[in-house]
């Protein structure tokens, strides 16, 4: 019995993923120029840090991307540190934010949510 050889395995296919990871990548990269102007002009800093938070994950997955396209483990670290550092800045601005009482509450309680509401000693 005599064993035919096999024809070498086509490459083709894995350059058409690794070509379709790196358009995503660049896909991904032009979104985060454009999102670096709503970093200027957000009206809070809430807004802002939303924005910076999404720019994080959003640099998570280009890396994570790239990692797999051009198989370099290290970006997938980078990747998560990336995803950690989001992390934290969140968990950081909650916390800073409970710790300030919020506008108008002059004794530290809650503020009306309502202008004009109805308080037990009458109208304001």
């Amino acid at each position: 019995m005599s064993a035919t050889p096999r024809p070498p395995p086509s490459t083709s296919g894995v350059i058409a993923i690794s070509l379709l990871l790196h358009a995503a990548a660049a896909f991904l990269v032009v979104n985060v120029l454009v999102s670096l102007v709503q970093i200027l002009r957000g009206p809070t800093a809430r807004h802002r840090l939303l924005v910076v938070v999404l720019l994080g994950t959003t640099g998570t997955a280009v890396l994570a991307l790239l990692a797999e396209a051009d198989q370099i483990p290290a970006l997938r670290d980078g990747a998560i540190v990336l995803i950690a550092l989001a992390t934290l800045l969140v968990a950081v601005r909650v916390r800073a934010e409970q710790r300030v009482p919020p506008a108008g509450a002059a004794d530290g309680g809650e503020p009306d949510p309502t202008p004009g509401a109805e308080t037990p000693e009458g109208r304001r």
